[in-house]
């Protein structure tokens, strides 16, 4: 997954909610963008859970993003525009 990808489905308007799975086929779900935080390099991740515990996962080991909604990932235009 490119990190731009994952960075659109935390910053979609209106927020859709997503699950990540791995590759080891284990799947976390992200109810809300203030459940995934992402680390400034882009490499990890840090997802939230409901019960206050979390769980870090390294972004280059994700397999897929998976929308609870058809979702539609944005490519941004390499000049701004203004």
């Amino acid at each position: 997954m490119r990190q731009p990808d994952i960075r659109a489905y935390r910053d979609a308007t209106p927020f859709v909610p997503f699950s990540v799975r791995m590759v080891d086929q284990r799947e976390y779900r992200v109810p809300h963008r203030d459940f995934f935080i992402i680390s400034p390099s882009g490499h990890y991740a840090l997802i939230h859970h409901p019960d206050d515990s979390q769980t870090s996962i390294n972004l280059l080991f994700d397999t897929e993003i998976k929308a609870d909604v058809p979702f539609v990932v944005k490519q941004q235009s390499a000049t701004p525009e203004f």
